[in-house]
């Protein structure tokens, strides 16, 4: 964006730092405090890494947690001598609070649309990134394949507490059904957990992670490397018997 608004005149942004200009620790400082008024705690969590708060500096060890007119009149050094366009907009507010930082916020977006617009691509283009369409192959789903996880089933009730907890736990992670277990993964390739049931309405995890990598005090895990694993790369095993053991078995997932 600098090199944008002056071509001919390019720099090197690693000469600088990341500045704050609402600091990051205001809790000392009463002139922050004041200029984000009454509600100032919850203003500062919202403001405080957004983008029109953020700039870059040389000056950052300098400015610190100081209050705004600090920072913008510093002899030599304040924003207002900045050769940076981005902080060219600090001229013209005198006073750094939320309007402020909305105001900054929109004139950097609009000057992303301009600098970074959406390229217009034909069809043909498209064509060579889109995903390639399946042929053939089966779509498996939990109603249809995985009966006793399906509703009515003997293991329904617990594998939809332990999928409510795993969504709760664990927002990254996406859900996907294969013919003989419903699995967890970290991006698309990943794997962090499998899970199949057993008639008895017990659900069987299968774990990524060796036992030996994970600390179980309740001795809930079981190897399972000498029978090739449970599921697919899955060497632990973990076996639910009801919902009272989800709390135990979360414990064992956070370190995968």
């Amino acid at each position: 964006m600098e090199n944008w608004h002056h071509p001919k005149e390019p720099i090197s942004g690693y000469a600088y730092q990341v500045e704050h200009v609402l600091p990051q620790a205001i809790d000392n400082v009463s002139e922050w405090q004041a200029a984000l008024g009454d509600n100032w705690e919850q203003l500062h969590e919202r403001c405080c890494n957004s983008l029109g708060n953020l700039t870059l500096t040389g000056c950052n060890q300098e400015y610190s947690n100081k209050p705004y007119a600090d920072k913008l009149n510093k002899p030599d050094d304040g924003l207002l001598c900045s050769p940076l366009y981005p902080n060219s907009v600090f001229a013209g507010e005198p006073v750094w609070n939320v309007a402020a930082i909305e105001r900054r916020a929109d004139k950097l977006m609009q000057d992303a649309l301009a600098i970074w617009p959406r390229p217009t691509l034909d069809e043909v283009t498209l064509d060579k990134y889109r995903p390639a369409k399946r042929i053939g192959g089966t779509h498996w789903t939990i109603e249809e394949h995985h009966a006793w996880l399906a509703s009515g089933g003997p293991a329904h009730d617990l594998f939809e507490a332990l999928r409510a907890r795993i969504a709760e736990e664990f927002p990254t992670w996406d859900e996907y059904v294969k013919k003989h277990y419903v699995g967890h993964r970290v991006g698309t390739r990943r794997q962090a957990l499998s899970i199949q049931a057993r008639k008895s309405g017990h659900l069987v995890l299968g774990i990524r992670k060796h036992v030996d990598d994970l600390n179980d005090p309740k001795k809930l895990c079981v190897d399972k490397r000498a029978t090739g694993g449970i599921g697919p790369g899955m060497p632990t095993m973990v076996v639910l018997e009801g919902a009272s053991d989800i709390d135990d078995a979360l414990e064992i997932l956070r370190q995968v």
